[in-house]
């Protein structure tokens, strides 16, 4: 039987520094004077960043692969219920404005 591949040092810190890498380029696309595409980006990429931000507990060396598994599972879990009230709660404004 096969054993679980497992996250090496090296893998590891090329997963942690690559979520790093892309919190710290989002923000400065976020906070750049220049360009209003390049603002849009970094927002879509500030909110991908968080997101994956909250993996990095997880990734040490030794555990597999396999482990992240129910991690990102309660993570998509909690971002689609926070889409539900985002949309929930603007349906809710657009049905307000139009009573008045």
């Amino acid at each position: 039987m096969n054993e679980p591949a497992k996250m090496t040092e090296r893998s590891a810190a090329i997963a942690r520094n690559t979520i790093l890498a892309l919190s710290v380029g989002s923000l400065i696309a976020v906070f750049q004077p220049v360009s209003h595409l390049l603002f849009q980006i970094g927002c879509a990429t500030a909110f991908v960043a968080a997101i994956a931000f909250n993996m990095m507990p997880f990734l040490n060396a030794g555990n597999t692969w396999r482990s992240l598994r129910q991690p990102a599972i309660a993570i998509l879990i909690i971002l689609a219920v926070l889409i539900g009230f985002a949309i929930l709660s603007a349906w809710g404004y657009v049905l307000y404005l139009q009573s008045k």
